[in-house]
């Protein structure tokens, strides 16, 4: 049997990367708790859901309700996807790219969608 000697600098280098692991599984988990924003802030996660689900919306009564759910005021969603929107592709545009197979990958053109409201 051989004895193992176990170094002090590799036992702190393990307790520190145990404790940055840690502390980013915390902030990861606070901030995939909550997708209500800030005072004029909005993390990228809750902006793209925020964007994806007003992409579904058919009344005006569920803009609202998204609106209020997101905190974010109706003057300040109609400016903001004047100009920023999340990706989406049109269905019909879906092909094998050049030289590949389906499972190799393929290629589809990007779409600007908005939600198709009824009054």
């Amino acid at each position: 049997m051989q004895s193992v000697q176990v170094h002090p600098e590799a036992a702190n280098i393990t307790r520190l990367f145990e404790s940055r692991a840690r502390q980013q599984g915390a902030d990861l988990a606070a901030s995939s708790t909550s997708i209500r924003p800030t005072r004029d802030q909005m993390n990228a996660t809750a902006l793209s859901t925020l964007l994806d689900r007003r992409k579904s919306v058919r009344t005006k009564g569920e803009l609202e309700q998204l609106e209020r759910e997101f905190g974010i005021g109706h003057d300040a969603l109609e400016k903001l996807v004047r100009f920023v929107n999340s990706p989406s592709i049109d269905k019909a545009s879906i092909r094998p790219a050049a030289g590949k197979s389906e499972e190799e990958g393929f290629v589809a053109t990007a779409v600007w969608m908005a939600p198709s409201l009824k009054s």
